[in-house]
């Protein structure tokens, strides 16, 4: 009797602990599956899903779940049920509690959907072996009488929820996965997660005190406590979290960074692999403050030609168009005027920086007539990164005014480079000029040699021989002459920014692509070895690319000359290497700017921004409540927006050292996709695919990646990019001819 008695209980007790721990893993199991959808509207929005997006990723689960309940069973038979239901349980569990690490993995590795795809699908599948092999278990090792119990018990972990546990349920079981991995996409501390526990709590506690016949009021008191009050606390930490940013400049990008610019990066450590991964600041659309400092009367910086202090400020030359087309010259989000010309005069991109400024109403936070003489590091800098600018207002009033951020937006052209003196440069009897304090060259008349060959050059060289002036120029190195004009007429910038060439490039050994575009720039467009422009080793790679339509006209005409280094001068007599000479009236200095930073100087500033991620971040600062905009030498003009999160250090040591190499020097494109892959925005050809957008895919594969395109994915898309694509030939087609609303266009336009 005693040992029927013991043998009994034992197999009572040890059929409630495993009927207990069944329950246990079946209510994990739905747990575990409710933890996505949760936090989808948050994730949704911090990565910028679009709604087919969150419905492919949350349904996709379904899919693996369903194919594996047909054959887990056989499966489980074939292989053990212990042993299948112990590594998949395994797996699935691991796999919820690092989805949100497998998403930032999946959108720095460039396939960002299909690997979330293939997490979700595996994680149902693991899921799917759940119930048919516990029920292979079941079936082999228990009576017939206790198979209805336990089928019952490990079906009701299910449907935990549905009763008076609850409220258990979603603090034991959802909450586990949520604070520990998934809180970061609802709260950002420990007292908000802790509220926002209490707030999932509430609503069920709530209706169990009303039942149990406590107090309205007790019950009202105990919502204002756990749901309401975070909700207040949530506003004044917004409130709280307002930045106040100074821009330094009003030119294209510091406009840009006051309308657009928002960055959630980490705080980085780059002597540890230590990261703070919610630091935020600004921009006006997020509530934030920016000052913006103009020491001129008007906007625009350098391309303001008609600004009142030329005669302390660089601007751009009397004739100066663009050399990039308007739609790979627009911003992101605000294409031009489809009847303005396809390549910009000054007056035009003026115009349109104008209209852009009075889109998201700039005008108010610009102080003009302002200039910031010193910016220095607060005393309490190390806690809270904050700078002190000090500056003389319009009415020449100095001040001093603290800032949570500090945004560099004043350009390159700071200060004119002068070379060392050539041998006999002081006998010159004519007028020696540098670039930088040329604006229509009235006051040069007679032949003229310009030193150095860049754009500036050409463009004084062209607006010289307009007038009849024979120009001389003098290079050391060479260059390599890319035409403003491509295949059809279209823009030549259309064709050199398509997905297709970057592909190439990747697939040929280094040097083999250059070698081809040097080939192709020498059949299709001059040979640049006859024209005297190929007199150095250096490839096209090592250059920066020049766009001038018009210097091979210019040189079959005699009107310009390439010539080598300058050997001597001797009066207006200039002797170069080759022995020839040249008899000049005027010398103009095109040899560009000095890299230059007086406002930094003092704090020395000026220093950290020589070595900084992506041309933006100095890396040795500790906060990222400082940035340097525009300080690159791209081959487009283009003003973009960046909401990132910086990698890994070991990625921030290579792009270093990458910037070292090209001296500054960007390419458009592969600059841009950086960037966008930070803030999880780039446009590959797989998301556009999945997306449906194949009339997009085809364009960003064969013909043109415009600015627009990289408003299609992540935190800021813009409903009208899909349009602004699309009608990208009707644009060029109006700024060639005019409004075309009645006309047919051509079959053979191609874009």
């Amino acid at each position: 009797m005693t040992s029927d008695l013991h043998f009994w209980l034992t197999n009572s007790l040890n059929m409630m602990r495993n009927q207990t721990v069944d329950c246990g893993r079946t209510c994990m199991l739905y747990a575990s599956r409710v933890a996505l959808p949760i936090c989808a509207v948050a994730i949704a929005k911090e990565y910028g899903w679009y709604k087919i997006d969150s419905d492919t990723i949350m349904s996709c689960f379904f899919w693996g779940y369903a194919i594996t309940q047909v054959v887990a069973g056989g499966i489980a038979d074939l292989i053990g049920r212990e042993k299948i239901l112990t590594y998949t349980t395994l797996i699935w569990s691991i796999l919820t509690l690092f989805t949100p690490q497998l998403f930032d993995i999946a959108y720095w590795s460039g396939f960002p959907l299909f690997m979330l795809l293939l997490v979700r699908i595996f994680t149902g599948v693991c899921q799917g072996f759940h119930l048919p092999s516990m029920a292979s278990i079941v079936s082999r090792h228990l009576t017939a009488g206790d198979k209805g119990r336990v089928f019952g018990i490990c079906l009701a972990g299910s449907y935990f929820r549905s009763k008076s546990f609850l409220w258990l349920h979603t603090v034991g079981a959802n909450t586990y996965f949520m604070m520990f991995c998934w809180m970061p996409y609802t709260s950002k501390t420990a007292t908000q997660i802790l509220r926002f526990s209490l707030s999932l709590v509430a609503p069920f506690m709530a209706a169990r005190l009303l039942s149990r016949s406590n107090s309205i009021t007790f019950t009202r008191r105990f919502m204002d406590i756990s749901g309401i009050c975070f909700l207040i606390e949530q506003q004044m930490e917004r409130r709280k979290n307002r930045l106040k940013i100074a821009i330094h400049g009003a030119g294209v990008s510091g406009l840009a960074a006051a309308s657009k610019f928002i960055i959630f990066a980490p705080q980085v450590y780059f002597h540890s692999i230590e990261c703070i991964f919610w630091a935020e600041y600004w921009a006006i659309e997020y509530g934030h403050c920016p000052v913006i400092f103009e020491r001129s009367d008007e906007i625009g910086g350098a391309w303001n030609y008609a600004r009142s202090d030329f005669a302390s400020n660089f601007t751009v030359f009397h004739s100066t168009v663009n050399n990039t087309s308007k739609d790979m010259t627009s911003f992101s989000d605000f294409p031009a005027d489809d009847n303005s010309p396809v390549f910009f005069h000054h007056q035009d991109l003026i115009h349109y920086i104008n209209n852009y400024a009075r889109h998201y109403d700039l005008f108010q936070h610009i102080r003009f007539h302002t200039n910031v003489n010193t910016v220095r590091r607060s005393e309490c800098y190390q806690s809270t990164g904050e700078f002190d600018v000090n500056y003389t207002n319009a009415n020449g009033t100095n001040e001093t005014q603290r800032f949570d951020a500090f945004l560099l937006c004043t350009g390159r052209l700071a200060e004119p480079y002068y070379p060392d003196e050539f041998p006999g440069q002081k006998t010159f009897t004519g007028r020696i000029v540098h670039s930088a304090h040329y604006r229509c060259g009235k006051e040069l008349t007679g032949s003229s040699c310009a030193v150095g060959l860049g754009n500036s050059s050409i463009d004084i060289a062209v607006e010289l021989t307009s007038r009849g002036e024979k120009v001389v120029i003098s290079s050391r190195s060479g260059a390599w002459i890319y035409p403003k004009i491509g295949f059809g007429g279209l823009p030549f910038d259309y064709f050199v920014n398509c997905q297709i060439l970057a592909v190439l490039k990747s697939l040929f050994p280094f040097g083999w692509f250059h070698r081809l575009a040097e080939k192709f720039l020498n059949f299709f467009f001059f040979d640049h070895v006859i024209y005297g422009l190929q007199n150095s080793s250096k490839g096209i790679e090592m250059n920066h690319p020049l766009v001038n339509q018009a210097l091979p006209l210019l040189m079959l005409n005699g009107q310009v000359q390439i010539k080598g280094e300058i050997k001597s001068i001797n009066g207006n007599q200039i002797n170069f290497l080759d022995d020839s000479t040249f008899s000049a009236e005027n010398l103009i200095l095109c040899t560009g700017f000095r890299h230059s930073f007086p406002t930094l100087q003092d704090d020395g500033l000026d220093q950290e921004v020589k070595k900084s991620f992506c041309h933006v971040w100095p890396i040795n600062l500790p906060h990222t409540t400082f940035g340097a905009i525009g300080y690159i030498t791209p081959l487009h003009v283009s003003c973009q927006f960046t909401e990132a999160k910086l990698p890994a250090v070991s990625i921030i040591d290579s792009d270093i050292r990458q910037q070292e190499a090209q001296k500054g020097r960007v390419e458009y494109l592969p600059y841009m996709m950086q960037l966008s892959s930070l803030m999880n925005a780039q446009p590959t050809l797989s998301r556009l695919i999945l997306h449906g957008h194949f009339r997009l895919a085809y364009i960003y594969l064969f013909k043109h990646v415009t600015p627009y395109f990289f408003r299609l994915f992540g935190p800021k898309q813009w409903d009208g990019a899909v349009k602004a694509i699309l009608s990208v030939e009707e644009r060029v087609q109006k700024g060639i001819r005019g409004d075309l609303d009645n006309r047919n266009p051509s079959d053979n336009f191609i874009v």
